[in-house]
């Protein structure tokens, strides 16, 4: 309760920091944009990925496809989360006018060709960074990842306005969940710009399905429309029946999610479970899972159910729309009714029926390599930056 209000109080705090210094950032955005006016045609190889809370590994993956022609550079959130990359990565910064300063001079001195943007963090920010890329004719793209998904409950009005001035001044938007198509056709004035790129992973060489313990891996940020509650919630039922099984959740946001997930696990099951923040390295978690969960609300195309497919964990996912376009039950996975006594059912069948369980497991590394393999995935990218700017 103490940390949440902290966390309140300094948010307020930023808030009128940012208030009153409105007009120094004002002024600087001014003298930016003329700056900007005088070198943009000046371009360099540089793409630029800015909007992200921190590095991670399926944009890394994005950049190694560019950067067998441009430089990379990331603006990013937090760096200390970040696997390393070997890419340079320059921390944002709270305030919005030292945020302002910071990228402004990235522009001025590398004045890129590409910007990735991302919607992390605050809107506010992104809007004028959204206007300075414009301004310097860099070509940005906007992915859409999840964040429209309370677009039509709960997202801030503050938030929903500056999102949809942002996805109005970038030049691409390429959104991944089938659910968005609607809410960018009311909101984006130029509808040839919205491209459906929905996820794909990296596919790699060897894969082992045989799995010497019986490991459950839930891996995916725990926001309450993931469901977790219904894992847990199941515990009792599947560990009396796998004594051996254990539970890997992992995924909270900060120490306080962390601490709260820890305190719904009943003392008797606690040996049995063991709970994390987000991991850089979630390609050996995959390796060691026997079965993949995802209760969610939402699950096609969740990247780190494709993950774990591609490492050959067959996945045990919730009956919502659309599911049936990656998973087909009872042939690459499982899909079961979105409660704790279903999804406990399918856990202990799967755990007790190894050859079921690895016939689905070769199954779901056979549809990611063949339909979900993201070798190309940047070509269309490349070529529409050539386009703009070699022609």
């Amino acid at each position: 309760m103490i940390n949440k209000i902290k966390r309140k109080l300094i948010k307020l705090v930023l808030f009128l920091i940012n208030f009153i210094t409105l007009p120094i950032f004002l002024l600087i955005l001014c003298l930016f944009i003329l700056t900007i006016k005088v070198k943009k045609n000046i371009k360099t190889d540089l793409a630029i990925f800015i909007g992200l809370e921190h590095v991670i590994s399926k944009t890394i993956v994005r950049a190694d496809q560019l950067k067998k022609i441009y430089k990379v550079l990331f603006y990013s959130i937090e760096t200390n989360k970040s696997p390393y990359s070997n890419y340079p990565i320059i921390k944002s910064q709270k305030l919005i006018v030292l945020d302002l300063i910071q990228f402004g001079k990235i522009l001025l001195n590398n004045n890129p060709k590409y910007c990735e943007l991302y919607f992390e963090g605050n809107c506010f920010s992104q809007f004028f960074q959204a206007i300075l890329l414009n301004i310097n004719n860099t070509m940005i793209v906007a992915i859409l990842r999840g964040e429209l998904y309370h677009y039509n409950s709960n997202m801030n009005s503050i938030k929903k306005y500056f999102l949809n001035k942002i996805l109005n001044i970038v030049d691409w938007i390429y959104y991944r969940e089938t659910y968005m198509l609607e809410i960018l056709k009311k909101t984006v004035k130029n509808q040839d710009k919205i491209i459906f790129d929905f996820n794909k992973v990296k596919v790699f060489t060897n894969c082992d399905i045989k799995r010497d313990k019986k490991t459950v891996l839930f891996l995916n940020g725990f926001k309450n429309w993931r469901r977790l509650d219904i894992i847990i919630n199941a515990l009792p039922k599947i560990i009396d029946k796998v004594k051996d099984v254990n539970f890997v959740f992992i995924g909270a946001r900060s120490k306080s999610e962390l601490e709260k997930y820890k305190s719904q696990i009943p003392e008797k099951y606690e040996n049995n479970v063991r709970i994390m923040e987000w991991t850089s390295n979630s390609k050996k978690y995959y390796e060691n899972a026997s079965i993949f969960v995802l209760p969610a609300d939402l699950v096609y195309l969740n990247f780190s159910l494709l993950e774990a497919m591609e490492r050959g964990v067959p996945a045990i996912v919730a009956n919502v729309p659309d599911v049936e376009k990656i998973i087909k039950n009872n042939v690459d996975g499982i899909i079961t009714e979105q409660n704790s006594n279903s999804f406990a059912d399918a856990i202990i069948s799967l755990l007790q029926d190894e050859k079921t369980r690895l016939t689905l497991a070769f199954n779901a590394r056979d549809k990611i390599v063949n339909n979900f393999n993201d070798k190309n995935r940047m070509d269309s990218i490349i070529e529409k930056i050539s386009d703009r700017y070699d022609k």
